[in-house]
C-alpha cells in the first residue's frame, strides 16, 4: 500500500506497541486458531490501519461504540471509503473490514453480517494488478545477488512449489536428503488446508540448502530457517537481537530478505499502484509456469497444495510415481542452467559457510581477505579465499601454541586444569577453548 496518509502512517507507527497491547488477547487466539505467524500480523495490520485512520487506540474505540457515541456500522462503511481513496486493492479492503470486524465481536461488540452487508458498501472484487512470475535469467541473477541464505530461502520456493509459510515451519526432519529428488514432508498442522502432502526439491536447490545448513543438518528439531532472538529492554519493550533462535523465521523477515535481493540484482520495481512487480509470492507462480506444460494441472497443484487437486492426484499417484513425474520434469525449475553456473553458486555456498565456521572462531573473514589481497597485489578468487579460511580454521584446531583449539566434551576438564578457558559450543557439540593470557 502506497503511503498517501502519512499522517495516520505515523500515528500507528508511534503507538504500534500500544495498540499490539491492547489488543493482545485478540491476537493471541488469531495465532492459535491457525497457527500462522502471518494471520497474527495481518491482523495487527488491519486493526493498526484502523486505529491509524480514526487516531484513537482499540480500547478507546470500543468504548466510544458501546456507549453508543459511534455507531459500529457507520464508522467500518468510513473506514472502507478511506482505504478506497488511498489506494488499497478491493481483496485488501475486504481483509482490513474482516479483520476489525472479529476484532469489534471479540470485544462483545455487535457486528451482524447481514447487517454489514447492508449497510457497508465494499468494492467489487477485482484485480488492479497483475502477478509476474520471474524468468529464469531473472532468478539467476537474484541467486548471484543473494547470501547464502536468500539463496536457500528462493532455491527452495522456486523448485519445490511451496507457500512461504510452509517452508519456514519446516525442521530438519521434514526434509529427506536420503531420497532423490530429495522429498519434503509438509506435515497436516503446517499446510494451509491443513491436508499433508509431499513435495520435491532439485538437486540445485538441495545442494543449496545443505551448504546453508551446514552442521545442523544433524540436528532433526532445528528450524530451517531461524527467526533471530527477542530481547527485552529495561521500558520492557521488545527487540530484535543478533542471534539466531531455534524458532520459525518470520514471513516479514523472509520478505525483507527477497526485496534486498531484488534490489541488489536491480529487479526492485512497482507497477503503477505501487505495488511490487516482482515478490516472494511470485516463486510459486514460477513453479506452476514451469511444470504446468509438462506434468498437467493435476500432478502440478497437487504438488503445490491446491485442496481441490490434492485428493484426485493423491488417490491416482503414489509418492513414489509423483517423485518420478517431478525428476522428469526437473530441469525446468532449475536455475542455474550450465554447468559453469551450477559451479559457481557451490563454491559461493561453500564460501558463505567457511565464513560463517570462522567467525564461530573468532576469525574476521574480511579483515583477512583484504590484508592477504594487499600482499599478493590482487583479488582472491572464491577457491583461494577459500583456502586461506581453511588454512586459518586449521592454525585455531591444531596448532598447539595457538590461543584457541577444539575439543571434545571429555577433553574439556583436563584443558581446564592445565589454564585453558570456555569459548563456546559448536554445533557438532565440540568445544572450543583458547589459553588463559
Amino acid at each position: 500500500m502506497r503511503i498517501l496518509d502519512r499522517e495516520a502512517y505515523r500515528w500507528r507507527v508511534k503507538h504500534r506497541r500500544e495498540i499490539e497491547a491492547q489488543a493482545e488477547a485478540f491476537l493471541e487466539r488469531a495465532y492459535r486458531r491457525s497457527r500462522s505467524l502471518k494471520s497474527r500480523e495481518a491482523k495487527l495490520t488491519a486493526l493498526s490501519v484502523f486505529c491509524g485512520f480514526l487516531r484513537m487506540l482499540p480500547n478507546q474505540v470500543v468504548e466510544e461504540v458501546k456507549s453508543g457515541r459511534s455507531d459500529p456500522y457507520r464508522i467500518l462503511d468510513d473506514f472502507v471509503t478511506y482505504l478506497s481513496r488511498i489506494g488499497v486493492a478491493p481483496h485488501s479492503i475486504k481483509d482490513y473490514v474482516s479483520g476489525v470486524r472479529k476484532w469489534l465481536v471479540f470485544n462483545d461488540v455487535e457486528v451482524e453480517s447481514a447487517k454489514l452487508r447492508e449497510k457497508v458498501e465494499l468494492p467489487r472484487q477485482y484485480s488492479i494488478t497483475v502477478d509476474k512470475a520471474p524468468t529464469k535469467e531473472e532468478l539467476k541473477r537474484m541467486l548471484m545477488a543473494a547470501d547464502l541464505r536468500g539463496k536457500a530461502l528462493i532455491a527452495c520456493l522456486a523448485s519445490s512449489g511451496m507457500r512461504i509459510g510452509e517452508l519456514l515451519s519446516l525442521r530438519v526432519k521434514d526434509v529427506d536428503f536420503e531420497k532423490h529428488p530429495v522429498r519434503i514432508y509438509v506435515r497436516a498442522e503446517i499446510a494451509k488446508d491443513r491436508q499433508a502432502r509431499y513435495c520435491f526439491l532439485s538437486d540445485e536447490a538441495a545442494e543449496i540448502l545443505k551448504q546453508y545448513l551446514g552442521e545442523r543438518i544433524n540436528d532433526p528439531e532445528s528450524y530451517i530457517f531461524q527467526g533471530r532472538q527477542q530481547g527485552t529492554r529495561a521500558d520492557g519493550t521488545k527487540y530484535l537481537r543478533g542471534g539466531l533462535r531455534n524458532g520459525p523465521m518470520s514471513y516479514w523477515n523472509a520478505d525483507t530478505i527477497f526485496t534486498n535481493v531484488l534490489k541488489k540484482a536491480g529487479l526492485y520495481a512497482k507497477d503503477e499502484h505501487g505495488r511490487d512487480v516482482i515478490h516472494i509470492h511470485s516463486l510459486r507462480k514460477f513453479f506452476f509456469t514451469q511444470l504446468l506444460p509438462v506434468l498437467g494441472r493435476d500432478v502440478t497443484q497437487a504438488l503445490m497444495g491446491h485442496k481441490e487437486y490434492l485428493d484426485q492426484a493423491y488417490r491416482r499417484f503414489t509418492v513414489e510415481q509423483l517423485a518420478e513425474q517431478y525428476s522428469k520434469a526437473m530441469r525446468h525449475v532449475t536455475i542455474m542452467s550450465t554447468p559453469i553456473e551450477e559451479e559457481k553458486v557451490r563454491k559461493e555456498a561453500a564460501l558463505e559457510a567457511i565464513r560463517r565456521l570462522a567467525e564461530v572462531f573468532g576469525i574476521d573473514p574480511l579483515r583477512i581477505k583484504i590484508e592477504r589481497e594487499k600482499e599478493l597485489g590482487k583479488e582472491l578468487s572464491l577457491d583461494e579465499e577459500v583456502q586461506l579460511l581453511q588454512n586459518e580454521i586449521k592454525k585455531i584446531r591444531e596448532g598447539s601454541n595457538d590461543p584457541q583449539k577444539i575439543v571434545s566434551e571429555e577433553e574439556l576438564e583436563k584443558h581446564l586444569k592445565e589454564g585453558w578457558e570456555f569459548v563456546s559450543v559448536l554445533p557438532s557439540r565440540r568445544i572450543i577453548i583458547r589459553r588463559k593470557s
